[in-house]
């Protein structure tokens, strides 16, 4: 009886390490992703913190989260030319993550247009058309009273740094590059309004 009582609880401890043991290795993910969010809210308060230095860039860390600096890309630009983000500094940037077949981003699009006619002046805006060709984007556009400046991403480059899982997606930098605030599915100009004002008081 006994030599069974301890087999059970052998057996009961084996089971229960292996669980930990699963269960440590399946969240190595999680913790991993919450210390990346930790960071970011790290890095948010230290932007907030040097909002109104100069160092503010060279204080931040890469990323997209508040506070960090967005990833550079290079992409081309519907009508001719190319984009790179970092160019951009100098002023602060609207960047919006598009396609042309998504229902909420094409209830953005005149939002966004309502936006740069209020702002275009002293911000950059930037749409991303992302995983179309050019030609549907250009198909679309063309019958759509759109002017602000549009850039091709058929191949979905800068998912992976922007971390694009649906759209749309907006950022909102300040001169310097950073993240300022972030826009989560379709918004209205009220929305973009307030988050471009936090970029320009900066």
């Amino acid at each position: 009886m006994k030599m069974i009582v301890k087999k059970r609880i052998s057996a009961s401890l084996c089971a229960l390490l292996v669980f930990l043991l699963a269960a440590t290795v399946s969240g190595c993910g999680g913790a991993r992703t919450a210390g990346a969010a930790s960071g970011g809210a790290e890095a948010a308060g230290g932007g907030a913190e040097s909002a109104g230095g100069a160092n503010a860039a060279e204080e931040a860390e890469a990323g997209i989260d508040i506070g960090q600096i967005a990833p550079n890309f290079t992409l081309d630009l519907r009508g001719g030319g190319t984009v790179s983000l970092w160019d951009l500094r100098g002023k602060p940037v609207f960047l919006n993550v598009s396609a042309t077949w998504c229902p909420p981003c094409q209830k953005e699009f005149p939002e966004v247009q309502a936006a740069y006619e209020l702002y275009g002046e002293d911000v950059h805006f930037l749409g991303v058309d992302i995983g179309e060709p050019e030609s549907e984007v250009d198909a679309y556009f063309d019958g759509f009273d759109c002017d602000y400046p549009m850039a091709y991403d058929p191949s979905g480059t800068i998912s992976a740094d922007y971390g694009i899982e649906f759209i749309p997606q907006t950022w909102v930098l300040d001169a310097d590059g950073v993240v300022v605030d972030y826009i989560s599915g379709g918004a209205t100009l009220e929305t973009f309004r307030d988050s471009i004002e936090k970029a320009l008081d900066r």
